[in-house]
């Protein structure tokens, strides 16, 4: 799993985080397991939800990132 988080400059913009996992079933056991207890420590501290879109990889050109 690689964990990429862009900060803004101006800090009343939103993050934005990708997550990159090497197999889904990983993926889906994280969206099932960890994320609902982060989502829960995050809501107190965050002044919009979070909100997730789940998209393919198709091309790779790093190693590293898969």
């Amino acid at each position: 799993m690689e964990f990429l988080p862009f900060v803004p400059e101006i800090k009343t913009e939103k993050w934005i985080t990708v997550t990159l996992w090497a197999e889904k079933r990983d993926a889906d056991r994280w969206e099932r397991e960890g994320y609902p207890k982060v989502d829960g420590i995050l809501k107190l501290y965050l002044a919009a939800p979070a909100i997730c879109n789940y998209y393919n990889l198709e091309t790779s050109l790093c190693r590293h990132f898969v």
